[in-house]
């Protein structure tokens, strides 16, 4: 496919989707896993990345935090392809940053709506501006669905200073939260890497999400929920009702942060999908599994 041009789910994790989405089902319904595609540990403090304890500041606690997260009852427009009309009567978009282009994201944040950006913190994609920085040492293997992405062994400190930057850059171009996403240890990445070290590697995220001023969201899959969740300000959550409920997200709503549900459909599942989500507190979007310009909004009223 094209370069910012697909965007599929993966029902093996039920939430990043830290991680955009793949349309390939697996074993259990353990979540999404949300990853864009056209695309030393984390632990260790040798190699800069941060410690498995908790993030410093305050983020955990709700209204606490110096950056801006989504209220709990917020209108929103998640889209990963094609124009964005600016136009739409919502509190926030969330946007790939490189695909919706600069003009956009000024004007998004020049009328006063909320930005929060894609960032795929566990995959090599080829068309980003960066990919010729990655060493070939990191790049492993093909996504099943899209062999133009590979994994990416994120235990190396050049992964740990090219994500830095991005982080970095996503902040200069106005976005003011950030959901990494991408990080999986249920397939063959082509690195012996562990569960310890993709925690350890959302939180490293997370601390740096937060020094550049900005919310740190949660889509990982919901197995992951609970180890997590102190350290990330909102979640979002893809395509779950139907496999799981979404239940591993309700930690997030008991302190009182927001969780932005995407389920795939049409108008045909509006009364199923909005009242699930209204009973949960969750800010529920239709949207198609290709996060084009199409939505229905629970939230957007009459």
């Amino acid at each position: 496919m094209t370069r910012g041009r697909r965007v599929q789910l993966s029902a093996r994790l039920c939430a990043l989707c830290l991680v955009s989405c793949l349309n390939v089902q697996c074993a259990g319904s353990e979540g999404t896993l949300l990853v864009r595609a056209h695309g030393g540990s984390p632990n260790s403090a040798a190699n800069g990345g941060a410690s498995s304890g908790g993030v410093g500041g305050s983020a955990g606690q709700a209204g606490a935090a110096p950056w801006y997260s989504p209220g709990v009852d917020s209108s929103w427009q998640a889209q990963l392809q094609g124009s964005v009309d600016t136009s739409l009567a919502v509190d926030l978009f969330y946007l790939d940053a490189d695909d919706a282009g600069p003009a956009t994201l000024r004007q998004i944040r020049a009328q006063g709506d909320h930005l929060l950006c894609y960032l795929s913190a566990g995959t090599f994609e080829p068309w980003r501006p960066d990919a010729a920085e990655f060493p070939a040492s990191v790049i492993g293997g093909a996504l099943t669905d899209h062999p133009d992405e590979r994994w990416l062994d994120f235990r190396d400190a050049s992964v740990l200073a090219l994500m830095r930057a991005r982080i970095a850059r996503l902040a200069s171009v106005g976005c003011e939260g950030i959901d990494p996403s991408s990080i999986d240890t249920s397939v063959d990445t082509g690195f012996a890497i562990t569960e310890a070290d993709a925690l350890g590697y959302a939180r490293w995220f997370a601390e740096e999400i937060h020094a550049q001023g900005m919310s740190a969201g949660l889509s990982s899959r919901e197995t992951w929920v609970d180890s997590l969740n102190d350290a990330f300000d909102w979640a979002l959550a893809v395509d779950c009702l139907a496999s799981t409920g979404c239940v591993g997200f309700e930690p997030v709503r008991e302190r009182e942060h927001a969780v932005l549900l995407v389920e795939f459909g049409d108008q045909s599942r509006v009364a199923e999908v909005c009242p699930a989500a209204a009973t949960l507190g969750f800010d529920a979007l239709l949207k198609t599994p290709t996060f084009d310009a199409f939505r229905i909004g629970c939230k957007d009223g009459p």
